[in-house]
């Protein structure tokens, strides 16, 4: 009885979620308690609309710049794929949690680790570091752009000791 309770009301919640049900207050207690209340943000009935990618540009010892973040040439335009920009799904999850305001002091260590890592692995140091955030917001019917920009997340001095920002 029980199972079959919390898959009604499961079936509900994912009705409510795009706008064909309303699940009854005691139901909405009882789903967000065992935490099985449903949402369907992602698909309807307004899919995502934003597309998130990033760069690091680096000045490196010899003038030059360099995406220390993708070892590439610097470019802020949208990549082809941007899911291909993220080495794992976890780097991706990494730099959505750095982006954000409540995890803000972890930029610091996102660009000490960009700055440690590549002059690690090359012969010409990088002096300093930008991160930045960069989006696309598009008509998800149309693909039609309807803003784009960027947001500097650090800069970050990579000759000097760590700094944790504030």
């Amino acid at each position: 009885m029980v199972p079959a309770a919390f898959v009604a009301l499961i079936l509900l919640s994912s009705a409510a979620s795009v706008g064909y049900a309303e699940v009854p207050e005691p139901g909405e207690d009882v789903l967000e308690t065992v935490e099985m209340d449903q949402h369907w943000q992602m698909f309807a009935p307004e899919p995502v609309r934003t597309t998130h990618w990033f760069a690091a540009p680096g000045v490196l010892e010899n003038g030059s710049e360099r995406d220390v973040l993708h070892d590439a040439p610097v470019s802020l335009d949208r990549p082809p794929s941007v899911d291909a920009t993220y080495p794992t799904a976890r780097w991706r999850k990494y730099l959505s949690n750095v982006e954000s305001g409540a995890n803000e002091d972890h930029r610091s260590y996102l660009a000490n680790y960009l700055c440690a890592e590549w002059n690690r692995t090359h012969a010409t140091g990088v002096e300093n570091v930008t991160v930045y955030q960069l989006y696309e917001r598009t008509d998800p019917y149309n693909g039609t752009v309807l803003a784009d920009g960027r947001f500097e997340l650090i800069e970050y001095d990579c000759s000097g000791p760590f700094v944790q920002n504030e």
